[in-house]
């Protein structure tokens, strides 16, 4: 994969990423008798990695070129992927941060809406 070892996990090994790519050439053509095209007018072109960065992370990298000059442009979604991969100097301080515990704090003085479905690991002591 083009990032390999672009990212790193806490305990500083490999970070496990993955993702989709896709590459849009968008036209509007027009055919004539049903099957043969007469006209093609270039309407942009595009490059996108959606992409997910361990376990806590992921997001959508877009390279996009509008109209006409879309025409002059012939990159692939590889240049997506390349770009998430330039942005590791940026990224991997915030994958470096320990994740924030996943505990509920409740406030006893709140009382759930009618017909609300609460977890019991997240009631109050009081209502369990």
């Amino acid at each position: 994969m083009r990032f390999r070892g672009a990212y790193h996990d806490l305990s500083g090994g490999p970070l496990i990423v993955g993702g989709k790519t896709g590459t849009g050439d968008n036209r509007f053509d027009t055919f004539r008798n049903g099957r043969q095209l007469s006209s093609s007018r270039v309407v942009d072109r595009t490059a996108t990695f959606v992409f997910f960065l361990g376990d806590r992370y992921y997001g959508t990298v877009t390279a996009y070129v509008s109209g006409a000059a879309a025409a002059r442009y012939k990159f692939t979604s590889a240049l997506a992927v390349q770009l998430l991969k330039s942005m590791a100097p940026q990224l991997q301080p915030l994958i470096d941060k320990q994740p924030a515990p996943a505990i509920a704090v409740i406030d006893p003085s709140i009382k759930p809406a009618a017909g609300a479905v609460v977890p019991a690991t997240f009631q109050p002591a009081a209502t369990r």
